[in-house]
């Protein structure tokens, strides 16, 4: 039932939200990180049905913000990076949910915190970094997103440097290895050959 009343609303919510200026996603963007928060206080089952039609609205113009913008965007990214940024981001997205839903397992306080916490901080990243949704002005969030822009081009540099540094240490590590095997074995055999 709850995934029937999503899906209905989410039908209504695109004629709402395809019609919207950009400047009203902001609102689908905060009161959609506010969805968790209530399915942890709902106290009984049919407050989810609301909760679903609320999620599902806020939800689907969330959606249609990120397809509009990636849209937008991949004009000046081109097709291969625009793809490959999709695709990366699709992957890190499945890879923390998963990571979150292992260690939480059947502590849900715990799970819906993490989700909290993850949509509250990508909300507050999209206000500052985002132009057509920014609480700052435009040339700001411009600025924000540059900065946090080149600090994730550093930190993909840094994690693909020590990756590098990793698996060279790791294959030095098994030549030497293979090395003293290799020395044991000959140093084995000229004793039994010796017959010392």
């Amino acid at each position: 039932m709850i995934s029937l009343v999503g899906t209905a609303t989410s039908i209504f919510a695109s004629l709402f939200w395809g019609r919207a200026h950009f400047k009203y996603y902001k609102f689908s963007l905060a009161f959609d990180a506010l969805t968790p928060l209530l399915v942890v206080f709902a106290k009984n089952s049919f407050m989810h049905l609301g909760i679903s039609t609320y999620g599902s609205f806020f939800g689907t113009g969330s959606g249609f913000l990120g397809s509009f913008l990636y849209a937008r965007y991949m004009g000046s990214l081109g097709p291969m990076r625009a793809s490959s940024l999709l695709i990366m981001l699709g992957g890190l997205g499945q890879f923390f949910g998963s990571l979150i839903g292992s260690f939480g397992q059947e502590f849900y306080l715990v799970l819906a915190v993490a989700v909290v916490v993850l949509k509250m901080g990508a909300l507050f990243v999209a206000f500052l970094t985002i132009p057509e949704v920014a609480l700052v002005p435009g040339y700001m969030a411009r600025n924000y997103a540059s900065i946090l822009y080149m600090v994730s081009v550093l930190g993909y540099r840094l994690s693909i440097e020590v990756s590098k540094e990793s698996a060279i240490i790791t294959l030095r590590i098994i030549v030497l290895t293979v090395s003293l095997l290799v020395l044991y074995v000959i140093y084995k055999a000229a004793i039994i050959l010796l017959g010392v």
